[in-house]
């Protein structure tokens, strides 16, 4: 059927998309960075692109204790915080096209459906909305040798399941050699030391029940992967041994291209991207990252940051920035992280929903002989301290009172709660009085 959603689907090369599994946070960001650091040191053109599931248009409003710092490109757009770590490990320059969210595709869909450009078509997830986003992956990786996909979140979330389906149409639409899926998920430890494998085999199943079959697998650890581990993987989730890759946990994000170099990551990807012929030998590729993010530092300078936020990621491009600089100069910059001076005063509620932390009203003290409301309806008064004068209101007869009546639990002006009227006796009672006369 006609779908109004035509797009070129020649434009860009070769595609490797990264999913994340088992929880958020796992370091897919560095982990494509690093891939296609590695394909650029093989001297292919990189590029990359990042999907955001959320529906905000972009990340300009964003709260920093949410999603980390706002990252500016050179065309203003304000992106995700990934884009930052592209530029930084690619050397290019990203723009907002490089940055796919629910909400630009969203957005682009129905103003196309309100100006009448979909032909009175009923507009759809599929095929529209995954059209558009196929269409902004192909036109982002226009003119560039590879382009490196990142699907933020993780497999299973809902708001992430028009791009996974986007993304099993792609494999669909795109010869075997030009496209490749890596899956990164978390490889735990037992209390006893053990490396468990059982989330990722959830992961990928996950994944697998969407249709999309990964062709590489990752493994987030402290530590690297023991081939026994690595085989275990292979085996339950239906890949090779030689495609399972150890991510661990490292000192500085710019070793990670060294550390899956040394596993062989990027002699995979060429291979299965049918680039090893077009690819250099190992000894005539460029040492320069290497040589740069290895080398030894002759002075230590300390430098202190004072921000706003007392969260890492707020303030990641300086930091970077600062660490950039020290390399140039060859000085290892350190710094005191995060130290708040103690405030003197608390924070209201809204600068505490700012930060993220959650408001709690604060706890009023009843006011001895007050009358409040119970959940039947019913009322309470609250006894009296001792030496406050005035008259504690009884409570057979307010049990009884309807919530709409304040006048035998209105305070009185002077005296206490029974303001000039004598003890134990309320102003309704002698308001009856006089009306019966």
């Amino acid at each position: 059927m006609p779908t109004g959603t035509n797009y070129d689907r020649s434009l860009g090369r070769k595609f490797v998309f990264v999913t994340g599994g088992v929880m958020s946070g796992l370091g897919k960001g560095i982990t494509a960075a690093s891939t296609g650091r590695l394909l650029a040191n093989a001297g292919f053109d990189v590029t990359a692109v990042k999907i955001d599931p959320y529906l905000n248009v972009d990340a300009g409003t964003m709260n920093p204790y949410q999603h980390g710092e706002v990252y500016v490109l050179k065309d203003g757009a304000e992106v995700d915080l990934d884009l930052g770590n592209y530029e930084r490990f690619l050397g290019t320059d990203m723009t907002a096209d490089h940055n796919i969210t629910t909400g630009k595709a969203y957005e682009h869909v129905i103003s196309k459906e309100r100006a009448g450009d979909y032909l009175g078509d009923t507009v759809q997830i599929i095929p529209h909305i995954t059209d558009d986003i196929k269409r902004r992956v192909r036109e982002a990786a226009e003119g560039t040798d590879v382009c490196i996909v990142e699907v933020g979140g993780t497999v299973g979330d809902i708001e992430g399941m028009p791009f996974l389906e986007a993304i099993r149409q792609f494999v669909h639409e795109t010869p075997p050699e030009d496209l490749l899926l890596t899956h990164v998920t978390l490889v735990p430890y037992s209390k006893n030391g053990e490396q468990k494998t059982k989330p990722t085999q959830h992961s990928v199943k996950e994944l697998r029940s969407i249709g999309l079959q990964p062709d590489v697998l990752v493994g987030r650890s402290e530590e690297k992967l023991d081939p026994d581990t690595k085989e275990k993987i292979a085996l339950f989730c239906d890949v090779p041994t030689e495609a399972v890759f150890s991510n661990p946990d490292v000192a500085d994000i710019y070793h990670v291209p060294l550390v899956v170099e040394e596993e062989g990551l990027d002699r995979y990807v060429t291979e299965e991207l049918a680039l090893a012929s077009e690819a250099p030998p190992q000894a005539e590729r460029t040492e320069r990252w290497r040589e740069l993010v290895t080398q030894e530092s002759d002075e230590q300078v300390d430098i202190a940051l004072v921000g706003k936020y007392a969260l890492e990621d707020a303030y990641i491009s300086i930091h970077e920035a600062l660490k950039h600089a020290g390399l140039d100069r060859g000085v290892e910059v350190t710094g005191r992280r995060w130290r708040r001076r103690p405030r003197r005063f608390r924070l209201t509620g809204v600068e505490r929903e700012d930060r993220g932390d959650p408001v709690r009203p604060r706890a009023r003290r009843p006011v001895p002989g007050a009358v409040s409301g119970l959940p039947d309806g019913r009322r309470r008064v609250h006894p009296q301290r001792p030496g406050l004068g005035g008259c504690t209101l009884r409570r057979d007869r307010l049990g009884d009172t309807p919530p709409g009546d304040r006048a035998a639990s209105r305070p009185g002006r002077r005296g206490g709660p029974g303001g000039h009227h004598a003890p134990g006796r309320s102003r309704d009672r002698d308001r009856s009085r006089h009306a019966g006369k």
